[in-house]
């Protein structure tokens, strides 16, 4: 769910950047709603504040994410960490979230200054905060998991992503910081008396999708081509895909709802080209019972994707990897559906 589809750092890869976009920020009672229908209806397990929007810029986004826990949801916050401080991650810890995930997009002080907006934040202030979170959460006994991201290129994005992406990643630069994370952990934790003996072999690689550098806390990557890959769909080259499945709508736990209340069928849809209707206008269980949600779910359990959307999430620059996406997404749909049969 997106609370607000602004954000407090300008990036020229992040796809809002490529449009005009009205700053809409979803009212609190509005929000409290919807979760608490997601509840009672047992429309999802959990809730996820994001969608492209920097959810702290919400002045009730600490109440938000209590309530939801209160009602039973797992709550998963995610932020660029540019606004976090000792105060805010005490707080933010005390609401119970299960998972709260920082995306640390810029790896150089170069990077950092070229697509931060003017402020008086500089890099190394932007690190400390994140290392502040790591200490907050050594030194509390929240049961809140840390993720922090950094995103990964491969060869296949070199070659077919015709973008400037140092100000994202660079493999180097990514280890330097992550390596300074985790030295900050382990300092903070042995100091604060905690048994560090199992973390200190952790070895930390851009090319592992994730390390536990301490418990509950993971230093992530991500790779930059599954997250590009709808805006780099704008190319002539780009191949979509003719098949495949996914999860959206299915049982009812995978969609997404605008700050502007518009449903859709998931995070990637930031621009509403999906939007099946509004919550304002109808109940979330009504919208999730449409003729269009069930055609939607139709379409999928033929492997077909439904929407052009749909078709370039689904599908790759290259062709090759665009066949290999689509078999794959079904091998995963066809595995789910036998282990849901079992259960």
């Amino acid at each position: 769910m997106e609370l607000t589809n602004v954000c407090n750092f300008e990036c020229d890869f992040c796809p809002s950047a490529h449009q005009t976009r009205k700053r809409v920020f979803m009212e609190t009672e509005l929000a409290k709603d919807i979760i608490s229908e997601i509840a009672e209806h047992h429309l999802s397990d959990y809730i996820s504040f994001h969608i492209m929007g920097e959810p702290l810029l919400h002045k009730d986004v600490l109440e938000l994410c209590h309530f939801a826990e209160e009602q039973g949801l797992s709550a998963v916050l995610f932020t660029n960490g540019a606004l976090l401080n000792e105060e805010l991650n005490t707080k933010l810890l005390a609401t119970g979230l299960a998972r709260l995930e920082v995306s640390f997009r810029s790896p150089n002080e170069l990077a950092f200054i070229q697509k931060s907006p003017p402020s008086s934040l500089t890099f190394e202030a932007y690190k400390d905060k994140v290392k502040g979170l790591i200490s907050s959460k050594l030194d509390s006994d929240s049961y809140t998991e840390i993720r922090i991201h950094f995103f990964k290129k491969s060869k296949l994005f070199d070659s077919f992503c015709p973008v400037d992406t140092r100000h994202l990643t660079n493999r180097q630069d990514n280890l330097s910081i992550m390596n300074e994370f985790q030295t900050h952990c382990l300092t903070m934790a042995k100091r604060l008396g905690k048994d560090i003996s199992k973390y200190q072999a952790v070895s930390l690689s851009p090319s592992r999708d994730a390390a536990e550098i301490f418990d509950r806390i993971y230093l992530c990557c991500q790779r930059l081509i599954y997250f590009y890959l709808t805006e780099c769909s704008r190319y002539s080259s780009y191949s979509k895909a003719f098949f495949g499945s996914c999860d959206t709508f299915r049982n009812q736990s995978d969609f997404g709802i605008l700050a502007n209340g518009d449903v859709t069928t998931c995070c990637l849809d930031y621009n509403g080209e999906n939007v099946i209707d509004n919550v304002r206008n109808k109940k979330l269980v009504d919208i999730l019972e449409t003729d269009q949600v069930k055609s939607i779910i139709k379409h999928f359990n033929r492997y077909h994707p439904p929407t052009d959307l749909c078709r370039r999430c689904l599908g790759n620059p290259n062709v090759f990897f665009s066949l290999s996406k689509q078999a794959y997404s079904i091998f995963q749909g066809f595995a789910k559906s036998i282990e849901k049969g079992r259960d």
